[in-house]
């Protein structure tokens, strides 16, 4: 917790100098950002199912050095995550239908490059590209489990029909297995409406995708293209007549969001 808050203190004393250093080319603003994330899965072992709403927001540092072009930074607070889906060993003799929502807090600093048009009737329209980079400040997981197979006396796995009931859902922590650095690359599209003077009114449409793999220590059943859990072979456990051990892999994947920003510019 002391290491995030020196990070944080860092770059928000990095916003103060840049701002105190550029002088009449400097546009900042405030954005309301919510978004529909979802997750990407990179161990074809566990399975987005579902996108979430999450919200956001973002205080907005342009330096325009043209006047159709402008380096983009500033500090993006942002919710991201969706439904996924996998099976885990639960014990010996049994293996769990996981389901989780996952929910990560990220501040953010992007570093991207803007084209912006000349002025069209009081409205500026621009592109966005660059890079941003992430540390998370928090990171749950509301988790439904239900039994999926069970071995024998024999060894053999049999599948159980999955019901994960009424109950809701149990929120867990999940700092422990989330990756505290979030590269990203970002893309979008917006555009500025004019005022008075400098103030103006900003939207935007961006789609923020993780660069790199958001889990850590944490190892799920691996599962063939059907979905089923396979052993170290890649052959169904539950192939009747046969006596195996399901295979065990790191779980990897990372999420993106598709964001929806409003605010001013002055």
């Amino acid at each position: 917790m002391i290491q995030k808050r020196r990070l944080l203190g860092a770059w928000c004393a990095l916003m103060v100098w840049g701002s105190a250093s550029a002088q009449n080319d400097v546009h900042l603003g405030l954005a309301l950002a919510p978004n529909v994330s979802h997750g990407i899965s990179r161990d074809y072992s566990h399975e987005p199912i579902e996108a979430a709403v999450r919200f956001g927001y973002q205080f907005i540092f342009d330096w325009k050095f043209t006047d159709t072009y402008a380096i983009g930074s500033g500090v993006n607070v942002f919710h991201t995550g969706g439904y996924i889906e996998h099976y885990a060993v639960t014990d010996t003799a049994n293996i769990g239908y996981v389901k989780w929502g996952v929910r990560n807090q990220y501040v953010e600093v992007p570093l991207t490059f803007k084209m912006r048009t000349k002025e069209i009737g009081y409205t500026t329209y621009y592109g966005q590209f660059g890079l941003g980079l992430g540390i998370n400040v928090r990171a749950e997981v509301d988790e439904r489990t239900a039994p999926a197979w069970s071995q024998d006396s024999t060894g053999h796995w049999t599948p159980i029909v999955l019901d994960l009931g009424d109950a809701d859902p149990l929120r867990k922590n999940f700092e422990a297995n989330t990756r505290f650095f979030r590269p990203a690359l970002i893309v979008g599209l917006g555009a500025e409406r004019s005022l008075l003077g400098k103030t103006a009114i900003c939207m935007g449409l961006t789609y923020n995708m993780g660069l790199a793999n958001q889990f850590t220590d944490l190892e799920i059943v691996r599962t063939n293209t059907s979905g089923l859990p396979v052993d170290a072979s890649g052959a169904y456990i539950a192939t009747e007549g046969t006596v195996t051990e399901p295979d065990a892999v790191n779980m990897k994947g990372k999420t993106g969001f598709l964001q929806f920003s409003v605010g001013l510019m002055f």
